[in-house]
């Protein structure tokens, strides 16, 4: 047999991906080129995972192959996993429209798509996937000889890549000193040995790939090869004439390791940088963004060779906690969406408060928050249990959001069903969240059980108050803070009201006063009023654009309390937008009764 057809290469494929996602934790175990931040393997089985769930049988084997290349490059992340979705638009866009595919073809195919994945990358770097790549295409043709059939040309150039694999840990100093093979190689050579698999029949594909479990030995990796940068930045723009020249010259100053590729209808960028909100304002000149992410690589850093407790504290990026701390504790976030127009923001970490007050300047639009999406969630999950025996992750009030809900349904799935996660609903948001956050990692630094530390977290949330001065009450009606009959009151009366959540999580009314100073004395008549019942254990003040309002509310409640607060800073992106420009905010941890 030297031909297969788009059945074939369909099934072929999907083994190819499951064998990929069966040894993430493996891949991960080896990842030290470029940055050692342990989630190559996550990072390849979200792409293999994208190609599984989206991309499907099609009549010949060019469409089939346009649906796994499209398919690829919506879940691919990292370097490898763009690399590798770029070698899949190589070989949709050489193939042709032939019902069956012969051999020859898919070489010929196979040497262009090495030759996309090279064209994608602005270094490349021999030692890395793309040596693996034209490996494979080599010994494809040094095997392809006359009446010999597929099964066997694969074989032996399969042998021949997991040969070139080995030699990986001699052609980079990284590797050498570790003595592992590149992670983005070994995960191609995992994908080619899954294709061999299908075609001797010893695996046809029929396993799912939710129910894999993680197999293959764990490397001990004891160095670190550093990156001039901190985060390592990704996006999606839409759109169908996008100059790559031209956005690679713009962005390729801003970083390293910059990778595009491109569709037909879509360009994802790639690049480490420490400005990650600098590169989406240049990326969206060429398109809606329809796709951000952002990695701390610091942090992955910090988790693999410094992970301070089993214990993981996680929480969206509504609560308001100093990066200082977050750094400090190794507290993870999980950055919710903003939508403007047709392109995604990620909050806090893709757009500024101020961009955005600027984009609802020019356009006249306002923008709405998103929870992140189910896989998203999943790979974040399958991130960090990778790492850590328990998870503690904490949400923003599910009144004002659906990311509790999101989570929920993810750590519900079988594979967290054997992890010890607890999720809780703070029924908080802003400084409120923040403070029970940071709590909960400073119970966590005490050695508590785990079940300890959501026991007294829980005592704390019912401790909690948030109260937030308003200049305008309109933005709190739009996100649905406040219902449309209160917000037309208040309009009618001109109210400029303090802000509350109840004790469900739901925004309400405070109090109420009609001048710019009259809110601020509501909020500090509320703290003397307290003081005088119970001891506050902490506080904090998050702001809107306007620094000076908070430092006058923090240094009037310290007059109060008698110590300065915990923390001041800027409020997240999506508050700031539904809160307004000049609102402040207090709020504050009541002490437990004795």
């Amino acid at each position: 047999m030297r031909r297969f057809s788009s059945d074939d290469l369909y099934g072929a494929f999907i083994v190819g991906a499951n064998n990929v996602i069966a040894n993430r934790q493996l891949l991960n175990s080896i990842n030290v080129f470029p940055v050692k931040d342990g989630d190559t393997g996550t990072n390849l089985a979200s792409m293999m995972k994208s190609l599984i769930r989206e991309s499907s049988k099609e009549d010949n084997v060019k469409m089939t192959l346009e649906s796994i290349a499209e398919a690829a490059l919506k879940g691919a992340r990292g370097n490898s996993g763009l690399i590798f979705a770029q070698y899949f638009n190589g070989l949709s866009i050489e193939i042709t429209d032939d019902c069956e595919l012969s051999i020859d073809g898919y070489i010929r195919a196979n040497e262009k798509a090495v030759q996309h994945a090279y064209d994608a990358i602005d270094n490349p770097i021999e030692g890395t996937i793309i040596t693996v790549m034209r490996e494979w295409g080599n010994a494809l043709k040094i095997n392809n000889v006359a009446n010999i059939e597929l099964i066997e040309v694969l074989k032996n150039a399969v042998e021949s890549v997991e040969i070139a694999l080995e030699r990986t840990k001699n052609q980079l100093d990284i590797l050498r000193s570790e003595n592992v093979v590149d992670s983005g190689a070994k995960g191609f050579t995992l994908f080619i040995q899954g294709i061999l698999s299908y075609f001797t029949g010893e695996n046809k594909g029929d396993v799912e790939f939710e129910k894999i479990i993680d197999e293959g030995s764990i490397y001990e990796i004891n160095h670190f090869h550093e990156s001039k940068y901190r985060y390592c930045t990704e996006c999606v723009i839409e759109g169908a004439n996008i100059d790559l020249e031209k956005l690679k010259e713009k962005i390729k100053i801003m970083g390293e390791s910059l990778i595009v590729v491109k569709t037909k209808n879509m360009c994802k960028l790639h690049i480490h940088t420490d400005n990650p909100e600098e590169i989406f304002a240049k990326a969206l000149d060429y398109g809606d963004i329809s796709y951000q992410k952002v990695d701390d690589m610091i942090k992955q850093k910090d988790i693999v060779e410094n992970r301070k407790y089993n214990i993981a504290v996680v929480t969206d990026s509504i609560a308001d906690i100093p990066k200082d701390i977050l750094d400090n504790d190794q507290i993870h976030i999980i950055n919710l969406n903003l939508l403007f127009q047709d392109s995604i923001f990620l909050d806090r970490i893709g757009i500024s408060n101020k961009r955005i007050f600027e984009l609802i300047f020019e356009k006249g639009i306002n923008p709405s928050s998103s929870q992140p999406n189910k896989v998203n969630i999943e790979n974040f999950m399958d991130y960090l249990t990778n790492y850590y025996d328990e998870l503690i992750i904490l949400t923003v009030s599910d009144k004002l959001s659906g990311t509790y809900n999101v989570i929920s349904k993810v750590i519900g799935e079988d594979r967290y069903k054997e992890k010890n996660i607890r999720l809780i609903n703070t029924k908080l948001n802003s400084g409120a969240q923040g403070l029970i956050v940071k709590k909960c990692s400073d119970l966590v630094s005490e050695g508590l059980t785990i079940d300890t530390v959501v026991e007294k977290i829980n005592k704390s949330i019912s401790k909690s108050t948030i109260l937030v001065k308003v200049p305008d009450i309109d933005n709190m009606v739009r996100s649905g803070r406040l219902s449309k009959g209160i917000g037309r009151l208040g309009k009618l009366i001109g109210m400029k009201p303090v802000v509350t959540l109840d004790n469900l999580g739901k925004g309400k009314i405070h109090s109420i006063s009609f001048t710019p100073v009259g809110d601020i004395r509501s909020i500090v008549k509320h703290i003397r009023t307290v003081q005088k019942k119970n001891d506050i254990e902490s506080y904090c003040i998050s702001y809107v654009d306007d620094i000076e309002n908070g430092l006058y509310l923090a240094k009037k409640i310290a007059s109060l309390v008698g110590f300065p607060p915990d923390y001041i800073m800027e409020t997240s992106t999506i508050v700031a937008v539904s809160a307004g420009k000049g609102s402040v905010a207090v709020s504050y941890i009541l002490k437990e009764e004795d």
